[in-house]
């Protein structure tokens, strides 16, 4: 595979169709652009929507057809905005037929001015939607006859036979021996297409169309999605495909494009009830992000710490080898940076107009990032295995919410008094596996004594010193709450007031007004000072998905809320 930006260049199987690639920076605000020429036409795949590439375009085109008048034909893999705005704003010389060519409801929503179904509704400027009406309305009846005024370029449709069954197409004639195929791949939005020239597949925003931020965008379409990964997937199979080429981002081979194919379809496949992706989501959505990476910031912190404790004992051991293996379980630098770098982001982003959905855009790829890194090393051993849980926990909660998906857990229930007791057993031993079961299993290792040194050390608990009280209602505390997120919030505010000094603490479960509460207190004054607001709200936001909350009881601690199981609330109220 081999294209080359900004340069004519041969399209593979096609007898005398050239392309010029145009590929930006991606982004939800503009696409690339491909430009191909033939004998009978200029066309122009998804002009975009940059005033600058615009100007380029429109040097590239003119260019053109100074060597050759033609129509201009600008094809739309779909409507939106960051597509289609360009496609009224070509400087081309006067006369040039300019024919605009779009999948029948994608040429509605543009007539009509949708402004949700344009994608337009995402941004914060007053977007001006392209107003050139469409031509050439693809797949909305009749296909044959002539397409521009001189009756040179035309178009047909037929059927393709695949593994997945007949595939409607369309096709436009661009020389004797060439043609545009283009097929109804819908999903991402109901009016895109997948066009095929030669051995080149343009997919539009079909690779983006499972991403968590993207998912319930208006128009999408969960079983028309599914279909549609399935087509292409066979098209790359059996088509003769050798390049892939994405509306954002750069070519692909078809290992790659066919591999990222199956993971969205695993990816999709529980996606049948996500929400829309309304404004108010992608609100609510930033205010989450900032709550949980600021949560992340604390796990790696903590887990940072945790390592380096581990590492230093070994050094102070002289067992420098153990001590660097310690330190490159995880790459501390890079989690760092990339939790860094996300904090640049957000504190430019305000100074800016950039659309809320880009700020949503970036904490998904952020926590995606986060989730590589931390499972790239081999964490068990060597720390509290509780914080690593908790972050993959919290990451993948943002990630599913981000795709519009039901909070994990919500429909769970677990015994609270059963919770808290093996919460405090597991703090009390520790979290790694039996001491005595590893050294008598590697009595044979040469190895052996290493790790049993490693684990030994990693058994040191930041809450060793801590005394801890349970006071357990006698009444059954069933309760609609996701155990290991309730879990991991007493966890974290047990270890945010431990760090402050707090050397007692209290943990109290009642019935009170249809909820179970569980209050943690101490002997000893508590306050706040070890969480941030932010903090303190991503606790009360993940309550608050199964129905109850936190509230901080100023100088005397914490009290969580969760609803009684239903069938026991008769009982407990």
């Amino acid at each position: 595979m081999n294209i080359q930006p900004n340069a004519w260049q041969p399209v593979p199987g096609m007898a005398v169709v050239q392309i010029y690639p145009i590929v930006t920076r991606p982004s939800i605000v503009s696409s690339n652009c491909y430009v191909l020429r033939s004998p009978t036409a200029i066309v122009v795949i998804d002009p975009g929507a940059s005033a600058a590439q615009t100007v380029l375009l429109s040097e590239v085109v003119c260019a053109a057809l100074a060597e050759c008048a033609r129509p201009v034909l600008v094809l739309l893999s779909h409507c939106h905005q960051d597509h289609s705005q360009e496609a009224s704003n070509l400087a081309l010389p006067q006369g040039t037929e300019v024919i605009l060519c779009i999948e029948g409801s994608g040429a509605d929503a543009l007539e009509s001015a949708d402004r949700e179904l344009t994608f337009c509704c995402y941004y914060p400027w007053n977007t001006k939607i392209c107003s050139v009406k469409a031509a050439v309305r693809l797949f909305s009846g009749s296909a044959s006859g002539a397409v521009d005024a001189a009756g040179a370029l035309t178009r047909g449709a037929d059927s393709l036979a695949l593994p997945t069954g007949p595939l409607h197409r369309e096709w436009l004639q661009l020389s004797d021996v060439d043609r545009l195929e283009l097929y109804q791949t819908p999903g991402h939005s109901n009016c895109s297409i997948t066009i095929k020239a030669g051995e080149m597949l343009f997919l539009g925003d079909l690779p983006f169309a499972a991403n968590p931020g993207l998912c319930g965008i208006y128009g999408w379409n969960h079983l028309e999605l599914m279909s549609s990964i399935a087509t292409v997937e066979a098209l790359i199979d059996t088509a003769g495909v050798s390049i892939c080429l994405p509306g954002h981002g750069f070519a692909q081979t078809p290992e790659v494009a066919r591999k990222n194919l199956r993971v969205m379809a695993e990816d999709s496949a529980g996606l049948s009830d996500v929400g829309t992706l309304s404004l108010d989501r992608i609100a609510a959505l930033k205010s989450y992000l900032g709550d949980v990476l600021e949560e992340a910031s604390y796990l790696f912190t903590v887990i940072s710490g945790q390592l380096y404790a581990l590492g230093f004992h070994l050094a102070d051991l002289e067992e420098e080898t153990l001590c660097q293996e310690v330190l490159a379980a995880l790459d501390l630098d890079k989690m760092e940076q990339c939790l860094m770098d996300f904090r640049h982001f957000a504190r430019d982003f305000d100074a800016t107009d950039t659309p809320d959905l880009t700020f949503v855009l970036k904490g998904v790829q952020v926590s995606n990032r986060l989730l590589s890194l931390l499972g790239s090393g081999t964490l068990a051993g060597l720390i509290d295995l509780s914080l690593s849980g908790r972050a993959h926990r919290l990451l993948e909660d943002f990630l599913s919410m981000a795709r519009g998906l039901q909070f994990t857990g919500a429909d769970e229930s677990d015994e609270i008094n059963a919770l808290i007791a093996a919460l405090l057993e597991r703090i009390r031993l520790g979290q790694v596996d039996d001491l005595d079961d590893v050294a008598e299993s590697d009595v044979d290792d040469p190895n052996a004594f290493a790790r049993v040194l490693v684990r030994r050390l990693a058994t040191r608990s930041l809450l060793e010193q801590v005394a801890f009280e349970f006071d357990a209602t006698a009444k059954p505390t069933s309760a609609h709450v996701c155990g290991e997120r309730l879990t991991d919030i007493v966890l974290c505010l047990i270890e945010g007031v431990a760090g402050v000094g707090v050397r007692h603490i209290r943990l109290q479960t009642l019935h009170e007004h249809g909820d179970v509460v569980l209050r943690l207190t101490s002997r000893e004054p508590l306050s706040d000072q070890g969480f941030g607001p932010r903090r303190l709200n991503l606790y009360h936001r993940t309550l608050s998905w199964t129905g109850g909350g936190l509230t901080y009881l100023p100088g005397l601690g914490f009290e969580l809320r969760v609803p009684v199981m239903r069938t026991l609330a008769h009982t407990c109220c």
